[in-house]
């Protein structure tokens, strides 16, 4: 798999290691979790012990990092097998995928196509069948993005529901990329643990942040619920704002249309929505994000020994022109878009999720002579992330399914479940019923390793 050029940190040795340690507690009966031995990996903004740290730049600026951050503890402690970092666009400016760094990685369904980004490398890694799942980071689409153009599943959580090693970011949150929703789901209840003492803990109350839970999707006693009471979306309300839904790409709309109208069918009710201002809001994640872009990476735009990708330098430096009042107008927008889509929706109109066509477009091809260079098309960005900002402004819980494929490319399709804030359970369940309905194809034989074929 080194032509998809996944890893930006892989380390054999060490795997070997952690398997040959998960095999002898198997052998003894004494496994540390249903995750002991599963191979897992990270992108590349996690620390993870004993492995370099570059945020998809400069390999010259990576710094090697001998501590576990909390989502790597976690999956250590439960005896997962961490395969290594995964590449992601520098500085996760990008929502395309392709990092200049590590010239990738590449889209496995076509090498021709972009595989979303910025956690790139852990769709990749999760597509190509060489891990179940891998942690993304998500402040502008970046886990749905890439699931949905790389045929995954990808839960962006409510903000402060995992911990992050920075908080720097208001508008970012981690989460799985995984192959079935059960993984998502396992993976959630794993790394959406809260801790004492966190910054998260203090900003939203200790009290305040409820533990991950399957309500709704095992019953009482833990099982999982069965294929047919999967498939009912009886007394399900599904949110709506057809103007917007409509905003993309034919085909796209009508495979997303297609599933709206099968979980119809099994029972969901249509609610008809209007969100206004959605184009500020927009603007206001933009204003945001740019801002913070620019304040984090401040440092390396000054810096004259250190070289940034084109894209990297244009956002950053977009990002340091924006004034105080600015920001201070997209955190009014913000409180707004909080009121009007968490109360008077969700809660309002007793919503379990607003749903919507996950990109704005097919899945983008780069433009000639993009290798080793990068592309910078603003264009191409935003109607990728079309569907993308409001959980990010808002803090709010989205999931990507894929629902589909492109009848030209065979590339994939993916359809978005926003949630209200802590209702991950809820997007898991109807990720779960949408799952039911999907016929999932892998892709070429050259680009997928199955990993189990030789144990089955």
């Amino acid at each position: 798999m080194d032509h998809l050029h996944i890893w930006s940190s892989f380390r054999p040795d060490d795997i070997r290691k952690q398997a040959m340690q998960s095999g002898q507690r198997w052998k003894d009966g004494k496994p540390l979790s249903v995750f002991d031995g599963v191979p897992v990996a990270l992108k590349d903004c996690f620390s993870v012990a004993g492995h370099r740290l570059c945020f998809g730049s400069n390999i010259a600026s990576c710094v090697e990092k001998y501590d576990d951050g909390a989502s790597a503890r976690k999956l250590r402690e439960a005896g997962a097998i961490i395969v290594g970092l995964t590449v992601m666009t520098e500085g996760g400016v990008s929502t395309l995928g392709y990092t200049v760094s590590f010239d990738g990685p590449f889209n496995p369904y076509s090498l021709e196509h972009y595989p979303g980004g910025s956690s790139s490398g852990s769709a990749v890694a999760v597509a190509s069948g060489l891990v179940p799942m891998a942690v993304g980071l998500d402040g502008g689409g970046s886990i749905r993005l890439p699931a949905s153009m790389s045929g995954v599943h990808g839960l962006a959580v409510t903000y402060g529901r995992i911990i992050l090693e920075s908080d720097s970011h208001t508008v970012a949150k981690a989460g799985p990329l995984a192959a079935t929703m059960l993984d998502v789901a396992l993976s959630h209840l794993l790394l959406g643990q809260a801790e004492a003492g966190t910054f998260y803990g203090d900003l939203i109350g200790e009290g305040n942040i409820p533990p991950p839970h399957l309500e709704s999707v095992v019953d009482d006693n833990g099982i999982v619920l069965s294929e047919k009471e999967h498939s009912n979306f009886k007394g399900v309300r599904l949110g709506i704002y057809w103007d917007h839904f409509k905003d993309s790409d034919p085909e796209i709309y009508e495979a997303c249309l297609a599933s709206v109208r099968h979980m119809e069918r099994m029972g969901a009710e249509l609610v008809n929505i209007t969100i206004p201002h959605m184009r500020e809001l927009h603007l206001s994640h933009a204003i945001t994000i740019l801002s913070e872009f620019g304040l984090n990476w401040d440092h390396r735009f000054f810096d004259p020994n250190y070289k940034l990708e084109g894209n990297t330098e244009v956002t950053v430096a977009l990002g340091r022109t924006i004034t105080a009042a600015e920001v201070l107008a997209a955190g009014r927008l913000r409180t707004y878009g909080m009121k009007k889509v968490c109360e008077d929706l969700f809660r309002g109109l007793k919503l379990d999720a607003i749903v919507s066509p996950m990109l704005g477009e097919k899945v983008p091809t780069p433009r000639n002579g993009y290798r080793g260079y990068g592309e910078s098309d603003t264009a191409k960005v935003y109607k990728t992330m079309r569907y993308v900002p409001l959980a990010n402004l808002l803090g709010l819980p989205g999931l990507s399914v894929p629902i589909g494929y492109e009848k030209d490319t065979n590339l994939p399709i993916g359809f978005q479940f926003l949630g209200d804030a802590w209702s991950e359970h809820k997007l898991i369940r109807l990720g779960l019923q949408l799952e039911q309905s999907t016929t999932r194809r892998q892709p070429p034989a050259e680009n997928f390793y199955d990993t189990l074929k030789k144990f089955l």
